[in-house]
């Protein structure tokens, strides 16, 4: 395996929109393959998605849902969301896009005020 330094600044994290989808499938498609419906969903915007670039390379992915109902229960009153994958590229693991993909998601959640349950 080629080893290589990434500069932080050539990496970036943005939110995915449907436009992505088909970097999202060539990036992960056995893993995202695994979540029921993946395609569909997020299309429908149902997953709050998270791409990591590496200059104009897709190179991670981080797939969420957020899980809110109807206030019926104490349980239900506490938002919560399920992380069903975090994805990087074997060719840029160790290089800690992973860590950033995932602090970036908790720094979003918690603006939210939403709690994680993993």
């Amino acid at each position: 395996m080629r080893e290589f330094q990434i500069d932080d600044s050539d990496i970036s994290i943005k939110e995915a929109n449907k436009e992505d989808l088909i970097d999202l499938n060539l990036c992960a498609k056995e893993f995202l393959q695994l979540i029921e419906d993946f395609n569909i969903n997020f299309l429908n915007r149902k997953y709050f998605t998270l791409t990591a670039y590496y200059k104009k390379l897709l190179v991670g992915i981080l797939v969420a849902e957020e899980k809110n109902h109807k206030v019926d229960s104490l349980e239900k009153i506490v938002p919560k969301t399920n992380l069903y994958l975090i994805y990087v590229n074997p060719n840029f693991r160790k290089k800690h896009i992973g860590k950033k993909i995932l602090i970036n998601y908790l720094t979003i959640q918690k603006k939210k005020e939403l709690l994680l349950f993993l």
